[in-house]
């Protein structure tokens, strides 16, 4: 699966415009999915690329305010429906290690593991 957005957004200060609005042009998530089934519970598997280019933002006089890096993240995530309401989910997250800040950001979390559980009722 792909899934992405191309955005060009524009600031108008009124006297000075720019293109460099802090949001990356290209953004977007590349993926493999596949169902599993372990007698009563069932699941996805998730292997992904996600992705975005360099931003930069511009204040209302042209000077830089902020950078944020170019990033490509390799990704391994497991969801599992237990029954009954509830659900979770395993994420192992940026297996490579790559460091980048987005922008607007803190540095973002090298190699990391997300586990959530989630009730309806």
């Amino acid at each position: 699966y792909f899934s992405g957005a191309l955005i060009r957004r524009e600031y108008d200060y009124g006297s000075y415009t720019t293109y460099e609005s802090g949001t990356p042009i290209v953004f977007g998530r590349l993926g493999v999915r596949s169902p599993w089934q372990s007698g009563a519970w069932k699941g996805i598997v998730d292997a992904y690329l996600r992705g975005a280019r360099s931003a930069i933002r511009r204040d209302a006089n042209g000077a830089i305010e902020d950078r944020g890096d170019a990033y490509t993240t390799l990704n391994l995530a497991a969801y599992a429906d237990l029954g009954e309401g509830m659900s979770v989910r395993l994420g192992l997250n940026n297996l490579l290690d790559r460091r980048y800040r987005p922008i607007d950001e803190l540095l973002a979390a090298g190699r990391s593991v997300e586990l959530t559980l989630s009730v309806r009722f």
